[in-house]
C-alpha cells in the first residue's frame, strides 16, 4: 500500500515524461509512442509525423520522423514544416516550463541528443531554439542550461557538443558548476568534434575547425581553431 504522503510525488513522476494531467492521457501518449516508434520504412516515418501531432506541442507539414525517436515532455517540443529527425534521436525538454523548438527545414541526423538540464538552484525554465535551415549531423549533443540558440543556415558537423553546464577545473570536489547560454549565429560552420562551453557566443558567419574547444566568444566572420580555440583569420 502506497503511503498517502507519497501519492502526489508518485503521480507527478508518472505524468512528468509526457506533461499530461491525467493517468489516462499518460497511458494514451505512451501507447502511441510504443506502437509507432519502431515502424520501419518511409511509411512509418510519415505516419509518425502525422500521429505525433496529437502528443507533441506541434508538428508542421511534410515532417519526416524516423524510427526509435524518443521524447521527454513531448508537449513542450515543437516542430516547424519539413523537419527531418533521424533514427535514435532523443529530445528531452525536462519539465513543463521549458521548451525545445525546431523551425522549418531543420535536419537532425541520427543518434543526436537535445536536452535541457537543470541545476538545483537554477531557473525552472529553459529554451532550445533552432532556426530555419539548420543542419545537425550525427551524434550531436546539445545540453542546455541557460538556453541554446542556433541561427539560420548554420551547420554542425559530426559529434559536435554544445555544453551549457560543466564543472570548473579548480581541483576541488566542491568546485562550482558553470552554466550559461550558448548562442550560435547565422551561417556558422562548426567542424567535427567541436565543443562549445557555457556562455559562449559564436558570431555570424564564423567557422570553427575540427576538434576545437571554444571557451570564449568568437567574433563575426572569424576562423578559429585549437584548444582553447583561437582566431587565426577572417572569413571572406
Amino acid at each position: 500500500m502506497v503511503n498517502a504522503d507519497r501519492r502526489p510525488y508518485l503521480a507527478n513522476r508518472v505524468r512528468e515524461p509526457y506533461a499530461s494531467r491525467s493517468s489516462r492521457e499518460h497511458m494514451r501518449q505512451g501507447l502511441l509512442f510504443t506502437l509507432l516508434s519502431d515502424l520501419p520504412t518511409v511509411w512509418g516515418a510519415l505516419l509518425r509525423a502525422k500521429v505525433y501531432r496529437r502528443v507533441l506541442g506541434s508538428v508542421g507539414s511534410s515532417c519526416f520522423i524516423e524510427k526509435n525517436v524518443h521524447f521527454h515532455v513531448p508537449r513542450k517540443i515543437f516542430f516547424g514544416d519539413r523537419v527531418f529527425v533521424g533514427e535514435n534521436v532523443c529530445f528531452d525538454a525536462n519539465n513543463i516550463e521549458s521548451e525545445i523548438r525546431l523551425e522549418q527545414d531543420v535536419h537532425i541526423a541520427q543518434n543526436s541528443i537535445i536536452r535541457i538540464c537543470r541545476v538545483d538552484d537554477g531557473p525552472t525554465s529553459d529554451r532550445v531554439h533552432i532556426s530555419p535551415n539548420v543542419l545537425l549531423n550525427a551524434y550531436n549533443y546539445l545540453c542546455s542550461c541557460g538556453g541554446i540558440e542556433i541561427g539560420k543556415y548554420s551547420v554542425l558537423g559530426f559529434d559536435v557538443s554544445l555544453i551549457g553546464i560543466h564543472k570548473t577545473l579548480s581541483g576541488s570536489h566542491s568546485s562550482p558548476m558553470e552554466t550559461g547560454k550558448i548562442k550560435i549565429g547565422e551561417d556558422v560552420w562548426l567542424g567535427a568534434h567541436v565543443s562549445i562551453l557555457p556562455g559562449v557566443t559564436i558570431g555570424k558567419g564564423s567557422v570553427v575547425g575540427a576538434g576545437a574547444v571554444v571557451m570564449k566568444d568568437i567574433p563575426r566572420y572569424s576562423i578559429a581553431v585549437g584548444f582553447p580555440a583561437k582566431v587565426i583569420g577572417k572569413r571572406k
